[in-house]
């Protein structure tokens, strides 16, 4: 389904782009310092075990656990969807 509203546009595909950006430089690449950039202060995720991450240092310590344990992989998003 695409939308024709303009300003829902922008914001899906601005989001989008914080994705890809979140899973090149931050999983694949390691560089944490664009967490400051593209995740906000009281970011917060209820895992589906019942964690929970808060903030950018709980989900930098997520990130650097990931890249450790699939150091030899990357990460590539084959699909997403809009709307």
């Amino acid at each position: 389904m695409t939308t024709t509203h303009p300003t829902h546009t922008t914001s899906v595909s601005a989001n989008l782009a914080v994705l890809r950006r979140f899973v090149d430089e931050i999983l694949n690449q390691g560089h944490f310092a664009g967490l400051d950039e593209l995740i906000h202060d009281d970011y917060r995720d209820d895992g589906p075990d019942g964690d929970q991450i808060s903030g950018r240092d709980g989900l930098h310590e997520l990130s650097a656990g990931f890249r450790e344990g699939f150091s030899y992989d990357t990460a590539t998003m084959l699909a997403q969807l809009e709307d």
